[in-house]
This record gives C-alpha cells, sequence and structure tokens, in this order.
C-alpha cells in the first residue's frame, strides 16, 4: 500500500471521533476533488482537516510546502469553508428543497450543479504557473506595469517559459522567502539584499559598493549573514556574506573560479546551458532559507550535480503559487485579448 494512503488512514482513524467526513471541493460546489475529516473550526470562513482521498488539482490555500492536494494526504490542511461539503449541508439543501415544493427523499443524492460550457475540468487542472501564463499572455498592452516591482508583461513571461530571468522576479522569490523567515520567526539570521542596488549594470562601482555597505549597517546580530543575488551583465550567482567575520561565499552555476580568490567560491549544482543560471540560483537560496542545517553544513553538503527539471519546476510553482491572487486580482490597463 502507498505510505501516503497508509498515513491518511492513520491520521483518518485517530481522529474520525473528533471530526466528521466532508467532500472538498474547487472553484464551486459541483467540483468535488478529494474526501477528507473536518478536524477544526479554524478561522472564520475556513476548515482544517486532514485529507483522505484526492487527485491531482492545485488546493484553493497553498502554502510554501503544499500546493496539490495529492501532496496533502495525512496532513492538516485550510479550506474555504463554502467548498468543505458535509453531511448537514446535504440534508439542509434537501430540506429547504422540500419545503419549496420539491418532492425530495433525504435518502436520494442531490442532482449536481450543471457545469459552466468552458471546460471546467481543464481549467480547474492547470499548475500556478500555468494559470499566470494564460493570465498574463492576455494583458493586451505588452508594457502592463503588474506591481512597483514587476513593470512588464515579458518580467513574468520569461518565467513562465523557462527563459532568461531579470531581477523583478528574482526580489518577488525573495519576498515570498522573507514571508517564511518571518513565520519561522528567524529574521536574525539573514538579511535579503535587493540585487538591484549591486548588480553590475545598476550604476558606477563606487555606488555599489556604497549600496552593499549601507545594508550591511543593517545587520541585527553578528551571526546574521547577508544573502546577495548577483547579476553580472545577464549571468546569476549567490553570494553569501558574513562582515562581521570577514568573510565571503561565491557559490556560481558555471563553477568557474574567481581570479586571485579561489577560496572563496564553493562548489554548486553546475548548469549546462547559459539560460538556467537565475533557476540554479533561486533553488539554491530556496534550499538555504528552508534548511534546518547551518549555512556552513548546507553548503559543505553541495555538489556540481545539476538540478532535476522537477527540483527547478518545484521553485517556480511555490512562485506561481505565492504570485497567482494578486496576478488574477490585478484589472490591466489595456484590458485582455478577446
Amino acid at each position: 500500500m502507498d505510505r501516503k494512503w497508509m498515513l491518511a488512514d492513520r491520521i483518518s482513524q485517530e481522529y474520525r471521533n473528533r471530526g466528521s467526513s466532508c467532500q472538498l471541493a474547487v472553484c464551486n460546489e459541483a467540483n468535488i476533488v478529494a474526501s477528507g475529516i473536518v478536524i477544526d473550526k479554524g478561522l472564520p470562513g475556513t476548515n482544517y482537516m486532514t485529507v483522505m482521498r484526492m487527485t491531482l488539482v492545485p488546493i484553493p490555500c497553498p502554502s510554501l510546502d503544499i500546493i496539490y492536494v495529492d501532496q496533502s494526504a495525512g496532513t492538516l490542511i485550510p479550506w474555504p469553508r463554502h467548498l468543505v461539503i458535509t453531511s448537514n449541508d446535504i440534508y439542509q439543501q434537501a430540506d429547504h428543497d422540500t419545503t419549496s415544493g420539491d418532492i425530495l427523499q433525504r435518502s436520494q443524492p442531490l442532482p449536481q450543479e450543471k457545469q459552466p460550457l468552458i471546460n471546467h475540468l481543464t481549467q480547474v487542472m492547470q499548475t500556478p504557473l500555468e494559470q499566470i501564463h494564460n493570465i498574463v499572455s492576455r494583458w493586451a498592452d505588452k508594457d502592463e506595469c503588474f506591481n512597483p516591482i514587476i513593470e512588464k508583461e515579458d518580467d513574468i513571461l520569461q518565467f513562465t517559459n523557462m527563459q532568461k530571468i531579470g531581477q523583478a522576479v528574482v526580489v518577488c522569490y525573495m519576498r515570498l522567502l522573507y514571508k517564511y523567515v518571518v513565520k519561522q520567526n528567524c529574521t536574525n539570521k539573514f538579511l535579503f539584499v535587493n540585487p538591484n542596488i549591486v548588480a553590475t549594470l545598476g550604476g558606477s562601482f563606487e555606488d555599489r559598493a556604497q549600496n552593499l555597505f549601507d545594508q550591511c549597517k543593517q545587520l541585527k546580530s553578528k551571526g546574521q549573514l547577508m544573502v546577495v543575488p548577483w547579476v553580472h551583465g545577464e549571468h546569476w550567482m549567490l553570494l553569501i556574506l558574513a562582515p562581521y567575520a570577514y568573510y565571503v561565499a561565491c557559490c556560481d552555476p558555471v563553477n568557474v573560479d574567481l581570479q586571485n580568490r579561489e577560496e572563496i567560491v564553493l562548489l554548486c549544482p553546475c548548469q549546462e546551458d547559459d539560460v538556467v543560471c537565475g533557476y540554479f540560483m533561486l533553488r539554491m537560496l530556496k534550499d538555504l532559507i528552508e534548511s534546518h542545517q547551518s549555512p556552513k553544513a548546507y553548503f559543505n553538503q553541495l555538489t556540481l550535480r545539476p538540478y532535476t527539471q522537477k527540483q527547478i519546476d518545484d521553485m517556480r510553482q511555490q512562485w506561481a503559487a505565492d504570485m497567482l491572487p494578486s496576478i488574477q486580482n490585478h484589472k490591466p490597463k489595456g484590458g485582455y485579448i478577446t
């Protein structure tokens, strides 16, 4: 038996006496995608439950670790209350229909709501990355300003198409990781440096050096590390600075020694083409921030083995799941291409 199913069955037995069985839907009540057990009432409008049976679709409330329903089996996850269907909901609907003059027996299942003409299942099965690509590619104005960070459509489409990425995408992902750091209560461990202020094309050497020095003054403790995604032209690498220890480490996906400073270059996953450096840098950044190891232990276990496409896509879907609600709510000034 699949271990994920075994875990789900074990947890469901533990909580069965405390909760009630339910069906979980996405988008509307007729689109059932999983079954589970309601564990806790949670926040207003939200239930927490453990998923017992499921299918591969994005969950309504994604987290850093869980994006799809099949990843949530046996864990406690939030789910919008209006999309949690319990037996009480069915009986209440049946009572309402009966008092309205409809002759329905409680033992009879209620007919499911008729789906719209669009291919609703295809829409639900799309990953957050695919949804973002479909929305943004329909913006009529190619210079649409999404937010102060992402100034044009191409910034997003380069990421969804697995092309070379710019600084806007990196800054958005750093914002996501910063939220994780705050949630883990370890803001005294890392200081994120905006790549825009240190990029080689971002100003003179003196200006960039001054910007970096100004960031050093924001360190809260001697043990705090400065995390600096650095782009040289169009090539990305990850710099880790410990100013109080007079230490700097460079993780460069091409693994080329810096002239006369070989000791500061660490071995890291090696890129196989000239496009993926940004994705490799972001994956290293993700692993460093989310690792429970010390930074030194993390860097010591890095090898030259390239990241797999799945490892890169996991990071991309994490970025997309965080950005999707904002993009869905954005109203482009130029409208949409029909």
